[in-house]
């Protein structure tokens, strides 16, 4: 084991490849005979561990970061990064694709790579990044990267996570605002009549729009009991009827039977108080419908 040791400060001192003494350093480590350690000893040990592997793994996103960058996996006719890694290396599909596209998001931004190589950044902070940070999403965080990388310093993984989920929803926000006049201009009803008579098709409506019309047609044709004679209806066989009594009461110049539905929107204080620092800000949730943004 020493002669092991002794061997591996040689070739450091020798300029030798950092892998082979990694390498040599686990054959140590794995001859270690842990059998009369004491819990303070073995507790020591795992944090030690730990760090060294973080440590790597951080090293590992860089290198692969780079090595994407160039292609290298194309030289042996694989045909993507995430292909090469599952055919050559001990990594399976889903996390060659994660760890691919984490590396490429570090490759990518250079004060990341910093953060990461320093160790002011965490393997597990870029992974949470990673997660959020799709393709649509990467130009919103060219300009948030700075502040994002700095948070990442003194939250743990955990509030991180929570962190960088909010600066997703954000994102999505400033993505949606973007397109809502477009969007808004592709809204439509299609209507046509099949060759048999009946009437197919589709429509595109606002989330303010799309609430209330669902939420009137659900209230028009309530969940049928179970008992029903005819069996009960499914959610779009009860709202195509709604919608043909309330076209029907309309054309008849009737007003639908019972109590209009409520419909319930959500929005947090932040936007209410119009509070600049809240990351959730100008959020707003319709019941049944899910977020909708301003127009």
């Amino acid at each position: 084991m020493f002669d092991m040791l002794e061997e591996a400060e040689t070739l450091q001192d020798r300029g030798v490849d950092p892998a082979l003494q990694i390498r040599l350093a686990l054959a140590v480590l794995a001859a270690e005979d842990r059998d009369e350690w004491t819990g303070p000893a073995l507790s020591e040990r795992v944090t030690e561990l730990a760090g060294l592997r973080e440590r790597l793994d951080a090293e590992f996103l860089r290198l692969l970061g780079r090595w994407d960058r160039d292609r290298a996996w194309e030289a042996d006719g694989s045909l993507s990064a995430p292909a090469w890694l599952v055919h050559r290396t001990p990594i399976a599909a889903s996390e060659a694709k994660r760890l691919t596209k984490a590396a490429r998001l570090v490759d990518g931004h250079e004060g990341l790579a910093d953060a990461l190589g320093d160790g002011a950044m965490t393997a597990p902070h870029v992974q949470a990044l990673s997660r959020v940070v799709s393709k649509a999403r990467e130009p919103l965080f060219a300009d948030r990267e700075a502040p994002l990388v700095d948070q990442a310093t003194h939250l743990d993984t955990r509030d991180y996570t929570t962190r960088t989920t909010r600066w997703a929803a954000m994102a999505d926000d400033a993505l949606s605002a973007d397109t809502h006049e477009q969007k808004w201009e592709r809204r439509h009803l299609h209507a046509s009549v099949t060759m048999d008579g009946w009437v197919a098709g589709s429509f595109l409506l606002d989330p303010a729009a799309g609430a209330t019309l669902t939420g009137v047609l659900d209230h028009l044709a309530p969940p049928d009991p179970e008992d029903a004679e005819d069996g009960p209806r499914s959610v779009s066989q009860r709202r195509a009827d709604a919608l043909a009594d309330l076209a029907a009461h309309y054309a008849n110049g009737l007003d639908p039977a019972g109590n209009p539905p409520n419909i319930n929107v959500v929005v947090d204080v932040a936007a209410l108080s119009g509070d600049p620092l809240d990351a959730l800000l100008n959020r707003r949730h319709v019941d049944g419908i899910g977020h909708i943004t301003q127009a």
